[in-house]
Formats: structure tokens, C-alpha cells, sequence
């Protein structure tokens, strides 16, 4: 018998990636914080969204300093929850698609549950100090666990994979918390005591970041300047020192040739820091002083 043509079949449809979409509020250590949860979301296999209403998965990732950024945030989850039944409605019923939403930073770890109660649409609640448990606690939700809310009291630095807003100046986080109950100040309560990264790990990833093609590095944290290594009890001063030395020893073209830091408390303003600035090369000259409103004295 004579064999039947194969006829040549269509062209299968790409397989859509599941999207996500951040969106960030406060300080440069959220900033900071939105670049390593969009690292994991990569790492699991996830695109970046062009707004909310393309994406699976939406973020909101928290700042509880101003005094009305709760009202913000739950008028902006309000919004929210009704994107997500319209989409999962569909307008016929055929293109419908669930989103998830989660809240992240500080006002998540302040609150936890509460969002729940106030925001019925939120999926999960993640804290400060929980970041990298984001693939974990979303396979809870897709698995019909029901909403996830992770507060937890672990620190970890290190962020191979974070997906960094800008090609030049990178963010590098030397410590987290504060142990100063100024009156004014709710940063104790959402980020904890202080915990230090070891002198070590900073170096390493600033010599990583400058091999790589970065110009300028941020050293961030809640009290940034009260930095002590956690191992031989360095001071800050003196991890300048050790960053200016080891950016020196690389002789790089085209490594960092700024290191800034922020945020700093005005007691922690050593004459020892101010001599440092002024010796080492690449350390910026510049001091960023934060200064609360509210009392003319």
C-alpha cells in the first residue's frame, strides 16, 4: 500500500509564564527587598508583569513610617480585590484567571493576621524577616492550603539572585534592625533588633558586584553606621577601610569607585568615620543625616 503523506503540524502555541508585579513603598531597603523577591519569582520560573492586571502573582511591599500608609494600603488593597474577581470572572467567563496577592514589609510584619481581617482578597502576609520563605509559602497557596502568613525572626543577607533595578549602583545590606526606641520611630518594632553581616560576606559580594561591571555600591541598613562584625567586633569605620583596600588590590577597569552608605544616626558619627571619608579613595564624600519634623527644639 502506498504511505499516507504526514502532513506537517501546526506550530504549538508558547507555553505563557506565570507574571508577577511589585509594588514598592518607603525606603531603599524595601527597594532593596523588591529586587531579591523578584530574584525568587525569576528563580521560580516567573516573568515580570507590565502592571497588575497582567499578573498571577501581585506584591505589595509595605512601609509603615508615614502616618497614613496604612489607610494607603488598604484603600490600594481594596483595588485590588476587586481586579482579581473581575479577572476571575472574566467577561464572559473565558478568559478568566486567578491572581494572587501578597503583602510583604514592614506593615506585613506589624500587623500579620489583621491584613486578613481588614483585607479579605489578600492570599498571603509576609514579614520582614521571612523574605526568602516567598516560594515556599506561594506553593502553600496554589496548593489550596488556604491564606499563608510568615512572620518570622530569620535574617539572611546574601541575594545571589536578585534582580537589580539599575546596571550601575547596587544596593548591599550590611545589617538589619535598630536598637533605639526614639519616639518617633516604629523601625524596632517591624525590623527587629540589630543583626550584623559579617565583614567577610559584604566584601565578597561588593568584589562580586565590581566584577561585574558596577560603578557604585550602597551600604544600607536601619542604623547603618552602628555596624559591628559579628566575628572580630570591626567597627564601622573600619569596614570602610577594609572595602576602600580590597577595591584597591582588584585594580579593576571599570569595577566601583563609590561606596556610599545609608541610613546613619547622628550619635554613631565618629570622628574615627569622618577621618575614613576623608582618607579612603572611593569612599563617597557624603553623609546622608535623617531629621524628623515635629519639635523646632
Amino acid at each position: 500500500m502506498p504511505s499516507k503523506e504526514t502532513l506537517p503540524s501546526a506550530p504549538s502555541e508558547p507555553v505563557r509564564k506565570p507574571r508577577y508585579w511589585i509594588k514598592t513603598y518607603g525606603c531603599q531597603m524595601n527597594v532593596h527587598d523588591s529586587e531579591i523577591y523578584a530574584g525568587l519569582f525569576t528563580d521560580m520560573g516567573y516573568e515580570e508583569a507590565g502592571n497588575a492586571d497582567e499578573a498571577d502573582v501581585v506584591l505589595v511591599n509595605t512601609c509603615s513610617v508615614r502616618e497614613r500608609a496604612e489607610d494607603k494600603l488598604f484603600s490600594r488593597l481594596g483595588e485590588l480585590r476587586q481586579m482579581k474577581e473581575a479577572l476571575l470572572a472574566g467577561s464572559t467567563g473565558a478568559g478568566a484567571r486567578k491572581v494572587l496577592v501578597g503583602v510583604t514589609g514592614c506593615i506585613a510584619q506589624q500587623r500579620g493576621k489583621e491584613i486578613m481581617e481588614r483585607a479579605p482578597g489578600v492570599d498571603f502576609v509576609i514579614g520582614t524577616r521571612a523574605i526568602h520563605n516567598l516560594p515556599e509559602v506561594l506553593a502553600a497557596v496554589q496548593e489550596g492550603a488556604g491564606p499563608q502568613v510568615m512572620i518570622e525572626d530569620r535574617v539572611q543577607f546574601e541575594a545571589p539572585g536578585a534582580r537589580r533595578q539599575d546596571r550601575v549602583k547596587a544596593f548591599v545590606t550590611i545589617m538589619e534592625g535598630c536598637n533605639n526606641y526614639c519616639s518617633f520611630c516604629i523601625v524596632p518594632t517591624t525590623r527587629g533588633f540589630e543583626i550584623y553581616r559579617s565583614a567577610e560576606a559584604i566584601i565578597d559580594e561588593i568584589r562580586g558586584l565590581s566584577l561585574r561591571g558596577y560603578r557604585e555600591v550602597t551600604l544600607l541598613g536601619q542604623n547603618v553606621n552602628s555596624w559591628l562584625d559579628p566575628e572580630s567586633a570591626m567597627g564601622f569605620p573600619d569596614l570602610l577601610r577594609a572595602i576602600d583596600a580590597a577595591l584597591e588590590s582588584e585594580h579593576q577597569d571599570g569595577g566601583v569607585q563609590r561606596v556610599r552608605f545609608l541610613t546613619s544616626h547622628p550619635k554613631d558619627l565618629s570622628p574615627n568615620l569622618i577621618e575614613v571619608m576623608g582618607d579612603c579613595e572611593r569612599v563617597a564624600k557624603h553623609l546622608h543625616l535623617p531629621v524628623q519634623s515635629g519639635s523646632d527644639r
